[in-house]
């Protein structure tokens, strides 16, 4: 009798622990179903995601509760974190003296790519560079843009590489540097 007490000890102590029980079939639906006081360790509840307290923390408007409106609300603030700001062909460098020397289209069989040379005059080495390029159609639509982080360039260094689309129909480009900012120097440096 004391083994199977010890079973039921330990799949109490599992179901606390994970929604995975013994058998490996998970039991998080039938805790929420059965116990709605259940919390987790922030003290959030666990089945019921669409509690309001009137706080504005889950991204909801407290003025309207309409779903449609919900959902619109929870992409924006998503697709807010998630993307970066459009590529602006018309923004200056971050660092003046950090300079995109050279850029050529390649077109291949299932890639466009842009092979670029990012040359450093800024008198400092830079770190946290990063590049975008705006890919347009023939009509002049933009129809991708990518980022690269290049990472560290040495004062007076001239670094290459390559960014790729897979869109096939590209006919221009802009090369923008999105980022850089000098290096830190320690003690003694």
């Amino acid at each position: 009798m004391l083994l199977g007490t010890g079973v039921t000890i330990s799949a109490a102590v599992a179901g606390c622990a994970g929604d995975e029980g013994d058998d490996g079939t998970t039991n998080g639906a039938d805790d929420a179903a059965t116990d709605d006081s259940a919390t987790d360790p922030n003290g959030d509840d666990e089945g019921d995601q669409e509690t309001d307290d009137g706080d504005g923390a889950n991204g909801e408007d407290d003025g309207d509760s309409g779903d449609e409106d919900e959902e619109t609300d929870a992409d924006a603030e998503t697709d807010d974190e998630e993307e970066p700001p459009e590529i602006d062909p018309d923004r200056e460098p971050p660092v003046d003296g950090l300079v995109i020397s050279d850029a050529d289209l390649f077109e291949g069989d299932y890639s466009t790519t842009v092979a670029i040379t990012l040359t450093n005059e800024s008198g400092e080495d830079l770190t946290d560079v990063e590049v975008g390029v705006a890919f347009y159609d023939a009509d002049g639509e933009r129809i991708d843009e990518e980022r690269t982080a290049v990472g560290d360039i040495d004062a007076d260094a001239e670094l290459q590489f390559e960014v790729m689309t897979l869109e096939d129909d590209v006919a221009e480009y802009d090369v923008v540097i999105t980022n850089g900012v000098p290096a830190t120097r320690g003690p003694g440096s």
